[in-house]
């Protein structure tokens, strides 16, 4: 990668002062958390900065702080710690964190730094000049595509690769940042922009401001979820992503969110619920809490326009009136098959019961809302933790079905 000068600043206005003065003398630089999204650019050729300010050292703005009606993360703060500072109160925000990347880069990464980092082009797209490059054709729409934009590609296919964007956007947090003009809030709506608002700019960020903190409002009866559909469980970029918070009103969903990541080139497009005929508040009934039998969830199929019931995993139809799709080529059931499977003893177990870290990669996986494809034992499954990475937990103990469940030092509850 090209040669660049390191800078270290003694606190943020000293760095914001840095990037200014390289702005004003037409030096290119860039501000470096952990590094992870800057190192990446480097080695592509896609940033080619004479100067990094290196903020990793600063002391400030590196940790959680908690205030009536708030919670402040600092701009340094990594994403494991988030993941395990918020995981009772923002839950959608410690699955993003949590599902990121590799236990390495989670550990290093901080939170400002993935919120603002490059949107996501496939590699080898990289050998042409594309729109954001300063080219006129965007070859991802009708090229290699599968990790891009299917809504709002007009312009450019980019998406931003932030997960945890698509949690904060839906618990409606606002940035803080600092420049040499003061500082401001952004409300996190306006913060990531289209390709159409700026074609070389993902963000709101304009010239030498960095984030230095990101607030989150604290809200009663606040329930929220984060989901992520990839190719493989863990160290690849998403196909689908969502997050979905609300506020629990006596078992009325109030002022839900809902934001998709992975599909579009910026996240802050969303429908909100039209009110109803009658004026009043669209609302939507929340969803029974975890851990109820699905029996009891009195909820009828919703039918389609054709009269056909909908699909079993959105309608909320009892587990035992659903088609059982653990079959096999040949149509046998799993539970039929001769050869004893990997964690059998845990067949009949509760799900729940599993820690929840244990991941697995197998030749079929059941596509189910709640279910994990860890749930369903298989011949061809190979399990692993998801804070080692490994075959084995932390303790050195094997990572299985029947392994990792409660009792084990380890072992961290499903929520």
């Amino acid at each position: 990668m090209k040669a660049f000068e390191r800078i270290q600043p003694k606190d943020w206005t000293a760095a914001v002062a840095a990037l200014d003065a390289a702005r004003r003398a037409n030096v290119p630089a860039e501000a470096k958390g952990a590094g992870t999204d800057l190192v990446d650019r480097l080695k592509e050729r896609t940033a080619a900065p004479d100067r990094v300010v290196d903020l990793r050292r600063l002391a400030t703005h590196r940790s959680i702080a908690r205030a009536t009606g708030r919670v402040s993360i600092g701009a340094l703060a990594t994403l494991t710690e988030v993941a395990e500072g918020l995981r009772v109160d923002f839950p959608a925000l410690a699955d993003a964190c949590e599902g990121a990347a590799t236990p390495q880069i989670r550990n290093a990464a901080t939170i400002a730094g993935t919120s603002a980092s490059a949107a996501l082009l496939v590699l080898p797209l990289r050998r042409f000049p594309v729109p954001e490059e300063g080219g006129s054709e965007c070859f991802a729409r009708n090229g290699e595509n599968a990790f891009h934009a299917v809504f709002g590609n007009g312009t450019c296919a980019i998406v931003h690769p932030s997960a945890a964007g698509v949690a904060l956007l839906a618990y409606g947090a606002t940035v803080e940042t600092l420049s040499p003009t003061g500082s401001r809030s952004i409300p996190i709506d306006s913060f990531f922009l289209r390709p159409e608002d700026d074609i070389a700019a993902e963000n709101a960020l304009k010239g030498s401001e960095l984030i230095v903190e990101i607030v989150l409002p604290t809200v009663a009866g606040l329930r929220s979820a984060y989901r992520k559909v990839k190719q493989k469980q863990t160290s690849d970029w998403p196909l689908g992503e969502v997050a979905v918070a609300f506020r629990d009103d006596g078992g009325i969903a109030r002022n839900v969110r809902i934001v998709v990541g992975a599909a579009a080139p910026c996240r802050s497009e969303r429908r909100r619920p039209k009110p109803s005929s009658r004026g009043r508040e669209s609302t939507a009934r929340s969803p029974p809490p975890r851990g109820r039998p699905p029996s009891t969830a009195r909820r009828r199929s919703p039918r389609t326009a054709t009269g056909s019931r909908s699909s079993p995993r959105a309608s909320g139809v009892p587990s035992s009136e659903r088609p059982d799709f653990r079959r096999h080529r040949k149509g046998r059931r799993m539970s039929d098959h001769p050869i004893p499977l990997p964690g059998a003893a845990a067949w009949g177990a509760d799900p729940a019961a599993r820690c929840r870290h244990l991941r697995t990669k197998m030749m079929f996986v059941v596509n189910e809302w709640e279910a994990r494809a860890s749930e369903y034992p298989s011949t061809t499954a190979a399990y692993w933790c998801l804070k080692t990475m490994a075959s084995a937990g932390p303790d050195d103990g094997v990572s299985d079905l029947d392994a990792c469940r409660s009792g084990r030092a380890c072992y961290q509850p499903q929520d």
